[in-house]
């Protein structure tokens, strides 16, 4: 991977590139707040298409809808060490740097 601004990705989405698709994403750090307890993670911000492109199914739940924002999907170890493996986790707000966010999925426990 590498980084491109918004702008060059936009170009090359346009662009007849040898590309079908393309789904940017950004590593980032997070605060987040789940069940009485704040932790540090590693998150990725990713677009709607991201998931899909690369074939991922979710574990629980879904990994994406167009019309529920903002929203979060957890990996498949916070869902179990976290959210305790409670598959009611899904539909309930957590806090990701201040910000409420609805677990919509939870990913498989193989994907990385």
């Amino acid at each position: 991977t590498s980084a491109v601004s918004a702008h060059v990705f936009e170009d090359l989405r346009r662009a007849d590139a040898p590309f079908d698709r393309l789904a940017p994403m950004r590593p980032a750090n997070a605060a987040v707040s789940a069940n009485g307890l704040t932790t540090s993670v590693s998150a990725t911000l990713v677009t709607p298409d991201y998931f899909e492109l690369l074939g991922v199914r979710p574990a629980l739940g879904h990994l994406w809808s167009h019309a529920q924002e903002p929203v979060a999907v957890v990996s498949w170890r916070f869902f179990v060490e976290t959210l305790q493996g409670d598959a009611t986790a899904i539909g309930r707000g957590l806090t990701v740097d201040g910000a409420t966010r609805t677990v919509i999925g939870v990913l498989p426990a193989d994907f990385h």
